[in-house]
């Protein structure tokens, strides 16, 4: 009987354990698709904003003006740099 006992607190106890892993999997699990989401997001706004600018710019330096644009450095996402742009008439 009191063996009994044993097994059943040893079950019980390794079900709790089981759960609490399961809840802290899930957890993770989720937490780890949103990161997902949101870098996906992130990236296809940067590159639809990078494709824009490099339009832009190609649009402009043919049309004999100079243009300014911003374009992320490929090097430190953070920095900006500026290039300059012009038809090769304004030389």
């Amino acid at each position: 009987m009191l063996h009994l006992e044993s097994v059943r607190h040893r079950q019980f106890t390794l079900e709790r354990k089981l759960e609490k892993e399961r809840k802290r999997t899930q957890r993770n699990h989720s937490k780890a698709h949103n990161y997902m989401q949101s870098y996906q997001k992130l990236f296809i706004a940067s590159q639809e904003r990078y494709d824009k600018l490099a339009n832009s710019q190609t649009s402009l330096a043919g049309s004999g003006h100079i243009a300014q644009g911003f374009l992320l450095d490929q090097n430190n996402n953070h920095g900006m740099q500026i290039s300059m742009i012009s038809d090769a008439n304004d030389l």
